[in-house]
């Protein structure tokens, strides 16, 4: 399977020329390696959190550690996924923009969790929003549907919204079939 690489630098070759274009478009792919890396890393870091809190099937296999603390399971699953992704991309910008939009909507729900109900949570240290927590969850809201609506939105990136869709969907179907509910 190739991944297709296409990026459309006329107009910046134009201005500064190739060696400058080909410089900048070797630290572009470099910020999406990136982003990739830390959106991997952030994901097994959920899921480990997620499994640690008995809210994930099989939660006691993927709250494992190694004797080096690395949460092993997680990471394959993890891993498993960015294949999957790989597989089902078949472009490398909507490789690298699917973690970016899961993670993104997995911080929107967060906000507005924060936003709705964290008068329900009990009391952890000082910090505290205060009176500007209203302001803060709506302007972190808006920005992130702003996010996910600019990966998803425009043609190109229909298959990024295709894949994001599958995973979630999948995702919360698994939700409801494998993880025992919490007793209140």
């Amino acid at each position: 399977m190739k991944l297709k690489l296409h990026f459309k630098f006329e107009s910046t070759e134009h201005y500064l020329g190739q060696t400058a274009t080909t410089v900048l478009l070797v630290c572009v792919i470099l910020a999406m390696l990136a982003t990739t890396l830390i959106s991997l890393s952030l994901g097994v870091r959920v899921l480990f959190a997620i499994a640690r809190d008995k809210r994930f099937p099989i939660a006691p296999l993927f709250e494992r550690v190694s004797t080096k603390g690395a949460p092993v399971f997680a990471t394959l699953l993890v891993a498993l996924l960015g294949l999957l992704t790989l597989i089902f991309a078949g472009d490398l910008a909507v490789l690298m923009a699917v973690p970016v939009v899961l993670l993104s909507f997995i911080y929107l729900v967060t906000v507005l969790n924060a936003g709705f109900r964290v008068h329900r949570l009990p009391l952890q240290g000082s910090f505290s929003l205060g009176r500007w927590r209203g302001t803060i969850c709506t302007l972190s809201a808006l920005w992130l549907v702003f996010e996910i609506g600019v990966l998803t939105i425009p043609d190109e990136f229909h298959p990024v919204a295709a894949l994001s869709v599958g995973f979630l969907v999948a995702s919360i179907v698994a939700y409801f079939l494998f993880v025992p509910r919490l007793k209140n």
